[in-house]
């Protein structure tokens, strides 16, 4: 049930790749370890011209993801039809033929419960995240998504707020890559904890926050809380939540149960460490206003240096306050980025440190400085008046 939280894996994964260099990893010609042999039954289609050698790198990953969840949680997945179509359209004819309704609009990869009992996967080859989503990088996927068909599987209406659902699935994807020997866990740990310093929202209010699809703080601060839920509480705690959500009157109940903690103080307990985890990259702190001075919510700040290279980028909160996070000194330039009314994504504008209007050039452009220690605070980002604007969650990077 990927969304809006592929994009930051599109750029944060290319660092985390970078520590995990010394890693391993499946490349062509490498030796690779079998999956286990108790794989989990599904079958995979493939939808448009997809090469045969990609098949079989797809249907490997498949089998591995099930193997390992099977060594790593102790269940077998359930019968699950696995859907790969090369463009949107085949997907959403696909979802219609299997549920009788329309996909969700903006998802490219997303797993359900059949009317049937069965469970399927859809995957949009080539924009699901990590690039052609083939290989290891189709496992990655996979692995997020065939967490999901457990949950299902235990739970069918998925009780509990949307960052535990994804969070969960962040994990289970991390214990995937570490164990396929793709990324290793501290490395997508650190890419995550990137995430988390340039999200200014708290775990509470991601709680609260039900729209769909989810928002990246729900991967994000998800895979963070779980890890800690794990910690406490052991990962069989995870599946327990699932089994026990269905006969609970509350899936806070449930919760409790699980993890031996009420919700209310796992949430005061997780931003202290959120905060301690973030402490070490860098930041820039701020808020976008409109024209009349009320904070705008859905808007994208990409941080620049003076060689075009990406420092790091964030999404305004509902009360337009954002964070970028760094994770080396330097000087940046902010480029604001919004989407108009027919859901195009176009530059508004550079960060100017007087405020009084966005640049059109670079050459007009302020470079805020950043580095190790005190964060960069109080930056005003006034949007001028565009008529058409249409504010809305969702990354607008180009």
């Amino acid at each position: 049930m990927w969304a809006r939280g592929l994009a930051w894996w599109a750029i944060t994964l290319a660092a985390a790749l970078t520590l995990a260099a010394c890693g391993g990893g499946g490349g062509g010609g490498e030796e690779r370890d079998e999956p286990a042999e108790a794989a989990a039954p599904h079958t995979i289609t493939f939808l448009g011209e997809v090469p045969e050698f990609l098949q079989d790198e797809i249907r490997f990953e498949a089998d591995l993801v099930a193997g390992i969840f099977i060594d790593r949680f102790g269940m077998t997945p359930p019968e699950t039809a696995i859907t790969f179509a090369t463009t949107r359209e085949r997907l959403a004819r696909a979802y219609r033929e299997a549920t009788g309704t329309a996909p969700p609009e903006t998802a490219r990869c997303f797993a359900k419960q059949l009317a049937d009992g069965g469970y399927a996967i859809f995957i949009q080859i080539g924009n699901c995240g990590f690039g052609y989503t083939v290989g290891e990088a189709a496992g990655f996927v996979l692995a997020h998504e065939y967490f999901h068909v457990l949950q299902l599987s235990l739970a069918p209406g998925l009780e509990g707020p949307h960052w535990l659902i994804e969070g969960s699935a962040e994990y289970a994807m991390a214990i995937f890559s570490d164990a396929r020997k793709s990324l290793p866990y501290a490395a997508f740990r650190n890419a995550v904890l990137l995430r988390a310093a340039s999200w200014t929202g708290s775990l509470r209010s991601a709680g609260a926050d039900e729209r769909y699809p989810p928002g990246h703080e729900h991967y994000t601060l998800g895979f963070l809380a779980v890890e800690r839920l794990v910690e406490r509480a052991g990962e069989e705690a995870l599946l327990d939540y699932f089994r026990r959500a269905p006969a609970s009157a509350d899936w806070r109940d449930a919760f409790e149960a699980a993890f031996g903690v009420t919700v209310e103080a796992f949430y005061e307990a997780f931003e202290p460490y959120r905060a301690e985890a973030v402490a070490a990259y860098r930041t820039i702190r701020g808020r976008v206003t409109g024209p009349g001075g009320e904070g705008v919510d859905g808007v994208t700040l990409l941080a620049l240096d003076p060689s075009e290279t990406r420092g790091g980028f964030s999404e305004t909160a509902p009360d337009g306050s954002f964070s970028i996070g760094f994770t080396r000194d330097g000087s940046y330039r902010i480029e604001v980025y919004v989407f108009d009314a027919a859901g195009l994504c176009h530059l508004a504008g550079l960060y100017v440190a007087d405020g009084a209007a966005l640049a059109t050039s670079t050459h007009d452009a302020t470079y805020v400085a950043v580095e190790a220690g005190e964060p960069v605070t109080g930056m005003d980002v006034r949007l001028p008046a565009q008529p058409g604007f249409s504010p809305r969650a969702g990354y607008c990077i180009q």
